[in-house]
């Protein structure tokens, strides 16, 4: 069967391509693109590095899951994709959807993003049945990097981050301080993956009690605002995809216990999952 598909996941901080045809599968990492803050030129830039870097034939099929997207935005993607590949059939699809088949595959469960960001939904094995509204990491994204982030930044200038883990911080970012800081995070691009480039530090340490309390409380946070108001009435297993689910999962069964849920899948990146959701219709 001759095909050609380019399958890409898109977070807010790092972008996964797929081109997979008859003779093998190629990958592509670039920069992230999240239509709510990012410009189009991004995402051109990013096609293009791909032009530049893998050879694509058409007739092609373009599966793009991305952050941010909605129907105030898909018109626009797609416009990007159109431009470079005006022979191509573009399906526009969210970063949850995406998740959701990568971790599912045609089976239902309850997923959530732990990355930059994070949500939620219920997937029935075909489709999202419900989900729970996602406000941005300024005054939501509970339970994910840009958040966790946010609390050890006010634990550190607060001052109520123990003795032990400034030292260890200020030895980790040595030229860090207040200034710079909010100079960074407020005037310049991407603010949120700015914050969720702290999570190594916590993840480093994230069996001190003090860094353990502060991700369940997160984590804890997530749950009562993004599963708990999903009301499904079966015993779904949750799923999660993304770095902060994946390398905090620990943290995320014992949260989950709590409420009295099941952990499901932890996957850091859903590209090979989609993959191999692509192929199985191609069958």
């Amino acid at each position: 069967m001759n095909y050609n598909l380019l399958i890409i996941d898109a977070g807010s901080s790092k972008a996964d391509w797929i081109y997979l045809d008859e003779i093998g599968v190629n990958s592509f990492q670039s920069t992230g693109f999240n239509p709510l803050t990012h410009v189009p030129k991004d995402l051109t830039d990013s096609i293009w590095q791909l032009s530049q870097t893998l050879t694509i034939n058409e007739p092609l099929s373009i599966h793009y899951y991305g952050a941010g997207v909605s129907s105030a935005t898909d018109h626009d993607i797609f416009e990007i994709f159109h431009q470079h590949f005006p022979n191509a059939r573009v399906e526009i699809d969210t970063d949850i959807l995406g998740a959701s088949r990568a971790a599912c595959f045609k089976n239902p469960g309850i997923v959530c993003i732990a990355g930059t960001g994070s949500n939620a939904c219920v997937y029935d094995g075909h489709k999202i049945v419900n989900q729970t509204n996602t406000l941005g990491y300024i005054i939501g994204d509970e339970g994910s990097g840009s958040h966790l982030a946010k609390q050890l930044m006010k634990s550190y200038f607060y001052k109520k981050l123990p003795a032990h883990l400034v030292s260890l911080f200020d030895s980790e970012y040595p030229t860090f301080d207040r200034d710079s800081f909010l100079d960074r995070l407020y005037k310049a691009e991407m603010p949120n993956a700015y914050l969720a480039s702290f999570t190594p530090f916590l993840s480093q340490n994230q069996w001190d009690p003090y860094i353990k309390a502060l991700i369940l409380t997160s984590f804890k946070s997530f749950i009562q605002c993004h599963i708990l108001p999903l009301q499904t009435p079966e015993n779904l297993s949750v799923h999660f995809i993304g770095s902060i689910g994946f390398y905090f999962q620990d943290h995320w069964k014992q949260a989950l216990s709590e409420y009295q849920m099941t952990s499901g899948n932890f996957i850091k990146k859903p590209i090979d999952g989609l993959v191999e959701y692509h192929r199985s219709l191609l069958k």
